[in-house]
Protein backbone atom coordinates (compact mmCIF):
# COMPACT_ATOMS: atom_id res chain seq x y z
CA UNK A 1 0.00 0.00 0.00
CA UNK A 2 1.17 3.17 -1.29
CA UNK A 3 0.51 5.58 1.87
CA UNK A 4 2.57 4.20 4.96
CA UNK A 5 5.12 3.91 2.10
CA UNK A 6 4.94 7.51 1.44
CA UNK A 7 5.37 8.16 5.72
CA UNK A 8 8.45 5.70 5.43
CA UNK A 9 10.16 7.43 3.20
CA UNK A 10 9.51 10.89 5.02
CA UNK A 11 10.57 9.38 8.28
CA UNK A 12 13.45 7.76 6.46
CA UNK A 13 14.63 11.34 5.91
CA UNK A 14 13.48 12.78 8.81
CA UNK A 15 14.36 11.00 11.93
CA UNK A 16 12.24 13.49 13.98
CA UNK A 17 9.11 12.86 11.84
CA UNK A 18 6.36 12.22 14.02
CA UNK A 19 3.12 10.92 11.65
CA UNK A 20 0.01 11.58 13.73
CA UNK A 21 -3.91 10.14 12.87
CA UNK A 22 -6.29 13.78 14.09
CA UNK A 23 -9.98 13.05 14.40
CA UNK A 24 -10.37 17.15 14.19
CA UNK A 25 -9.39 20.53 13.94
CA UNK A 26 -11.64 24.01 15.20
CA UNK A 27 -10.49 27.11 13.69
CA UNK A 28 -8.90 29.33 16.11
CA UNK A 29 -11.32 32.67 16.45
CA UNK A 30 -14.09 30.54 14.52
CA UNK A 31 -15.19 27.32 16.41
CA UNK A 32 -17.96 26.89 14.23
CA UNK A 33 -15.59 26.05 11.19
CA UNK A 34 -13.72 22.71 11.07
CA UNK A 35 -11.04 20.40 9.32
CA UNK A 36 -9.94 16.36 9.14
CA UNK A 37 -6.70 16.03 7.45
CA UNK A 38 -6.17 12.31 6.95
CA UNK A 39 -2.50 12.90 8.98
CA UNK A 40 -0.56 15.13 10.34
CA UNK A 41 3.70 15.65 10.02
CA UNK A 42 5.47 16.72 12.76
CA UNK A 43 8.89 17.47 12.79
CA UNK A 44 11.39 19.40 15.11
CA UNK A 45 13.07 21.55 11.81
CA UNK A 46 10.38 21.58 9.74
CA UNK A 47 7.18 22.14 11.71
CA UNK A 48 3.68 20.76 11.16
CA UNK A 49 2.23 19.88 7.45
CA UNK A 50 -0.98 18.38 6.58
CA UNK A 51 -1.35 15.00 4.20
CA UNK A 52 -4.27 14.74 1.81
CA UNK A 53 -4.22 11.18 -0.15
CA UNK A 54 -6.32 10.33 -3.28
CA UNK A 55 -6.91 6.64 -4.71
CA UNK A 56 -9.04 7.07 -7.61
CA UNK A 57 -10.19 3.90 -8.54
CA UNK A 58 -10.16 4.77 -12.66
CA UNK A 59 -6.72 4.70 -12.54
CA UNK A 60 -6.18 1.83 -10.18
CA UNK A 61 -4.45 -0.35 -12.61
CA UNK A 62 -2.24 2.12 -14.56
CA UNK A 63 0.51 4.39 -13.28
CA UNK A 64 -0.28 8.47 -12.23
CA UNK A 65 1.34 9.33 -15.81
CA UNK A 66 -0.62 6.48 -17.52
CA UNK A 67 -3.84 7.33 -16.02
CA UNK A 68 -3.85 11.06 -14.81
CA UNK A 69 -6.01 12.00 -18.20
CA UNK A 70 -8.72 9.45 -16.56
CA UNK A 71 -9.61 12.10 -12.99
CA UNK A 72 -11.15 14.83 -12.79
CA UNK A 73 -8.63 16.50 -10.34
CA UNK A 74 -5.14 16.42 -12.16
CA UNK A 75 -3.95 18.60 -14.68
CA UNK A 76 -0.81 19.37 -16.73
CA UNK A 77 1.12 22.54 -15.99
CA UNK A 78 4.67 22.36 -17.20
CA UNK A 79 4.45 19.17 -14.82
CA UNK A 80 1.38 16.70 -13.23
CA UNK A 81 -0.01 18.72 -10.33
CA UNK A 82 -3.76 19.32 -8.12
CA UNK A 83 -5.70 21.33 -10.94
CA UNK A 84 -6.16 24.56 -9.57
CA UNK A 85 -9.83 25.17 -9.90
CA UNK A 86 -10.72 21.58 -8.48
CA UNK A 87 -12.58 21.38 -5.10
CA UNK A 88 -9.83 19.27 -3.72
CA UNK A 89 -7.76 22.44 -4.19
CA UNK A 90 -10.15 24.54 -1.95
CA UNK A 91 -10.09 22.00 0.51
CA UNK A 92 -6.90 21.70 0.64
CA UNK A 93 -5.96 25.65 1.31
CA UNK A 94 -8.80 25.69 3.34
CA UNK A 95 -7.74 22.64 5.27
CA UNK A 96 -4.28 24.58 6.17
CA UNK A 97 -6.05 28.20 7.19
CA UNK A 98 -8.37 26.23 9.55
CA UNK A 99 -5.01 23.95 11.61
CA UNK A 100 -3.03 26.65 10.76
CA UNK A 101 -0.31 24.82 9.13
CA UNK A 102 2.05 26.15 6.27
CA UNK A 103 2.32 22.99 4.04
CA UNK A 104 0.13 19.70 2.89
CA UNK A 105 1.41 16.69 1.34
CA UNK A 106 -1.05 16.17 -1.38
CA UNK A 107 -0.93 12.95 -2.76
CA UNK A 108 -2.38 10.47 -5.42
CA UNK A 109 -1.36 6.67 -5.22
CA UNK A 110 -2.58 3.93 -7.65
CA UNK A 111 -2.24 0.05 -7.28
CA UNK A 112 0.97 0.65 -9.99
CA UNK A 113 3.75 2.92 -10.00
CA UNK A 114 5.55 5.32 -7.54
CA UNK A 115 2.52 7.70 -6.24
CA UNK A 116 2.52 11.42 -6.91
CA UNK A 117 3.46 13.96 -4.30
CA UNK A 118 2.73 17.83 -4.42
CA UNK A 119 3.46 19.85 -2.02
CA UNK A 120 0.84 22.89 -1.73
CA UNK A 121 2.08 25.87 0.25
CA UNK A 122 -0.20 28.17 2.44
CA UNK A 123 -1.64 31.30 0.38
CA UNK A 124 -2.93 34.13 3.71
CA UNK A 125 -4.47 36.12 0.89
CA UNK A 126 -6.71 32.92 -0.32
CA UNK A 127 -7.79 31.80 2.71
CA UNK A 128 -8.80 35.05 4.07
CA UNK A 129 -10.95 35.24 0.77
CA UNK A 130 -12.27 31.77 1.58
CA UNK A 131 -12.80 32.60 5.59
CA UNK A 132 -15.27 35.21 4.51
CA UNK A 133 -17.31 33.17 2.48
CA UNK A 134 -17.33 30.24 5.01
CA UNK A 135 -18.43 33.05 7.80
CA UNK A 136 -21.20 34.42 5.38
CA UNK A 137 -22.27 30.72 4.62
CA UNK A 138 -22.35 29.63 8.14
CA UNK A 139 -24.44 32.91 9.06
CA UNK A 140 -26.42 32.93 6.69
CA UNK A 141 -27.92 29.25 6.61
CA UNK A 142 -26.44 27.58 8.89
CA UNK A 143 -26.80 29.88 12.21
CA UNK A 144 -30.51 30.55 11.16
CA UNK A 145 -31.50 27.03 10.51
CA UNK A 146 -29.96 25.39 13.52
CA UNK A 147 -30.25 28.54 16.27
CA UNK A 148 -32.53 30.83 15.05
CA UNK A 149 -29.47 33.61 15.86
CA UNK A 150 -30.68 37.15 14.13
CA UNK A 151 -30.15 37.12 10.00
CA UNK A 152 -27.35 38.32 8.99
CA UNK A 153 -27.15 41.82 7.54
CA UNK A 154 -26.42 43.29 4.57
CA UNK A 155 -24.78 46.37 2.76
CA UNK A 156 -27.13 48.82 0.97
CA UNK A 157 -24.81 49.10 -1.31
CA UNK A 158 -22.88 46.51 -2.27
CA UNK A 159 -24.73 43.91 -0.85
CA UNK A 160 -21.80 42.24 0.80
CA UNK A 161 -22.10 41.08 4.40
CA UNK A 162 -21.85 43.63 7.21
CA UNK A 163 -19.40 41.98 9.55
CA UNK A 164 -18.78 41.99 13.46
CA UNK A 165 -15.05 43.38 14.70
CA UNK A 166 -13.89 40.29 15.64
CA UNK A 167 -14.61 39.11 11.58
CA UNK A 168 -12.48 41.22 9.77
CA UNK A 169 -8.75 43.18 9.85
CA UNK A 170 -9.22 45.79 7.55
CA UNK A 171 -10.77 48.70 9.34
CA UNK A 172 -12.64 50.17 5.86
CA UNK A 173 -14.81 46.38 6.52
CA UNK A 174 -16.30 48.35 9.51
CA UNK A 175 -20.34 49.40 9.07
CA UNK A 176 -22.45 51.53 10.19
CA UNK A 177 -26.34 51.45 10.83
CA UNK A 178 -28.25 54.49 9.65
CA UNK A 179 -31.20 55.31 12.80
CA UNK A 180 -33.28 56.99 10.23
CA UNK A 181 -33.74 53.77 8.02
CA UNK A 182 -32.29 50.50 9.76
CA UNK A 183 -30.22 50.00 6.87
CA UNK A 184 -26.64 48.78 7.49
CA UNK A 185 -23.59 49.92 5.28
CA UNK A 186 -19.79 49.77 5.35
CA UNK A 187 -18.44 52.54 5.83
CA UNK A 188 -15.87 52.38 2.61
CA UNK A 189 -19.46 52.09 0.31
CA UNK A 190 -20.67 55.70 1.80
CA UNK A 191 -17.80 57.32 0.60
CA UNK A 192 -16.75 60.91 1.51
CA UNK A 193 -20.04 62.26 0.40
CA UNK A 194 -21.76 60.72 3.48
CA UNK A 195 -21.53 62.22 6.83
CA UNK A 196 -21.58 59.25 8.64
CA UNK A 197 -22.30 61.75 12.04
CA UNK A 198 -25.65 61.89 10.15
CA UNK A 199 -26.67 58.44 12.01
CA UNK A 200 -27.03 60.36 15.52
CA UNK A 201 -28.99 63.11 13.94
CA UNK A 202 -31.31 60.65 12.64
CA UNK A 203 -30.82 61.84 8.47
CA UNK A 204 -31.01 59.04 6.50
CA UNK A 205 -27.59 57.98 4.72
CA UNK A 206 -29.26 56.33 1.61
CA UNK A 207 -30.67 59.93 1.08
CA UNK A 208 -27.54 61.45 1.09
CA UNK A 209 -26.09 59.26 -1.50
Amino acid sequence: MQVPHFSMKKASNMPTLKCMHVVFFFCKGHPYLGATPYNVFTCSCCGSSCTEYKCPYSTKDLTIEEGWEKTDFLEIDEKLRLKRSHKYHFKVKSQMGICGYKITFFVVWTCKGKPHIEVIVFDNVFWRDILSILIVFFKSYVQRVLLHFRPICYCFFCSKPCLEPEEFDDEEENSVQCQSCSLWCHWACTGSAVNLHAVSRQKCLVQQM
